[in-house]
């Protein structure tokens, strides 16, 4: 069952669904279904930093550096800021650490956070070839991130659902959330008097 956030000041006109949560959450997994579900199309903001740099998301970190992904990254998202186009976007895990990320995304939809345990995420990612950003053994990684990244995921989010929920039950949710939504819009746009 999802969990409505504290989050108040979104836009009623903005009907896209934005997914953040830590690496192994399902964004990506989950997106891919809700954009299916919904008819309308998906967009990987770490398939945009590739597509932009034209490598890899691990080739940039090797060669380039976690500061010229973050400067990829926020010109992805930037890139997102089109009127009237309904999107399912999954962001990377980090998006959320750019106050100006935080701002688009929020400006864009609905905001849901796909929310997951240390261990299960560990579990989920292990043998993954992302780069590690802290230099620590993955377990510590992931606890300290998710320390880190929760309170400003948590701020963000218009919901917060159980990640380690069935992907049909998630994608359910989420969808039953967008309606709702979306039902709320169409009535404000009808002409006052029917």
């Amino acid at each position: 069952m999802p969990t409505p956030s504290k989050r108040q000041n979104r836009s009623s006109q903005a009907l896209s669904l934005i997914l953040v949560g830590m690496r192994g959450s399902g964004k990506t997994t989950v997106g891919r279904m809700l954009a299916l579900k919904l008819d309308v199309p998906f967009v990987d903001t770490d398939d945009l930093v590739e597509e932009r740099a034209a490598t890899s998301i691990e080739a940039i970190f090797r060669d380039q550096g976690e500061s010229v992904f973050r400067t990829l990254e926020q010109e992805a998202i930037a890139s997102l800021e089109k009127p009237h186009e309904i999107l399912v976007v999954a962001t990377g895990g980090g998006a959320v650490l750019d106050p100006g990320n935080r701002r688009i995304l929020a400006a864009l939809g609905t905001v849901v956070f796909l929310d997951a345990p240390a261990q299960i995420l560990t579990r989920r990612i292990r043998g993954s070839q992302r780069p590690s950003l802290l230099k620590l053994n993955l377990d510590e990684e992931i606890t300290v991130l998710l320390d880190r990244r929760r309170p400003l995921y948590m701020d963000l989010a218009d919901f917060v659902l159980d990640a380690t929920e069935p992907v049909d039950h998630i994608v359910a949710a989420i969808t039953d959330i967008w309606l709702a939504d979306r039902t709320a819009v169409d009535r404000t746009r009808q002409p006052k008097g029917t």
